[in-house]
């Protein structure tokens, strides 16, 4: 985004949607966003619930 120009930083702002999640919520969107990122190749690992249970805090 740095080399973006200000018009297309600004029209990403005017339409992304930041909303906060906790607690379970927030736990399926972490697996499904590591769950793409094995898929994809990015990381070849196995998410446990050992690292889930970091983001129910």
């Amino acid at each position: 985004m740095m080399r973006q120009p200000p018009e297309n930083v600004e029209l990403f702002l005017n339409r992304v949607n930041f909303t906060y999640v906790d607690g379970d919520e927030l736990v399926e969107k972490v697996k499904n966003y590591f769950q793409i990122l094995i898929d994809q190749g990015i990381l070849e690992t196995e998410v446990d619930q050992k690292l889930l249970d970091m983001f129910k805090l």
